[in-house]
């Protein structure tokens, strides 16, 4: 699952679209509450295509470089507290091999076998069981930064046409998430309510490019409410 997803090369706006990516990805790592996290993957993101004119291939390198950010400056108490929140969360996911192997980032141009078989109408089955739940968020999230990128291609789907259909199960184990592993409780976002907010932004979002989705799950109390203002979207 790449953790990040280059951009058509017609785009207009690239930092918007780093920010954007960047808000998906802190998320991703549980650390979508605040603006501190997000602003510093940017900087990561930007100063690797300043002198590589690529992204870090690997996970690693880039908390590498998200480390580097974020230590650039000095911090009164208060947010230092939140950078060490920070670099426990990330400390926490580069002791996740699995993880680490998985999140890599594919050249310009290209897309995950899988998607491209899922364009042309394939049913492509991703199984996220076996995976934990520190996992699990990452590869949601960023598995709806690359929907989004990949659904850029396509105008604004006239009359709501859908063209493409997302069916995730079981998703109150993502949406009532929390993170653990942290210290500083109290400097920690409301996860699960952040979660939920960019989650809605997603599938209101997609949904105007043609990407539809079914949520399936038997615990709907576990669901954000506002997964059932969105029109067709669909819950069991």
């Amino acid at each position: 699952m790449p953790y990040f997803c280059y951009p058509p090369a017609d785009i207009a706006d690239l930092n918007k679209f780093l920010e954007q990516s960047a808000k998906s990805l802190a998320l991703a790592m549980a650390l979508g509450g605040w603006d501190l996290p997000y602003k510093k993957l940017v900087e990561a993101f930007s100063a690797s295509l300043a002198q590589h004119d690529q992204v870090p291939e690997t996970l690693e390198a880039l908390f590498e470089l998200f480390e580097a950010a974020l230590h650039a400056r000095d911090y009164g108490s208060a947010q230092a507290k939140i950078v060490t929140s920070i670099m426990n969360r990330v400390d926490y996911l580069r002791g996740q091999p699995e993880l680490l192997q998985a999140a890599r980032v594919l050249p310009p141009g290209m897309r995950p076998e899988w998607l491209d078989r899922w364009a042309l109408g394939e049913v492509v089955f991703l199984d996220f069981h076996p995976a934990s739940e520190d996992e699990r968020l990452f590869y949601l999230f960023t598995l709806f930064n690359l929907l989004d990128t990949f659904s850029r291609q396509y105008p604004p789907s006239a009359g709501n046409l859908l063209r493409f259909a997302v069916v995730l199960d079981e998703s109150h184990t993502i949406t009532s998430w929390s993170p653990a592993n942290m210290t500083g409780q109290d400097s920690i976002p409301p996860q699960a309510a952040e979660i939920n907010r960019v989650f809605r932004t997603h599938l209101t979002e997609d949904r105007s490019r043609g990407i539809g989705y079914v949520i399936a799950d038997q615990q709907v109390d576990g669901l954000p409410g506002s997964a059932f203002e969105i029109p067709a979207i669909q819950l069991y």
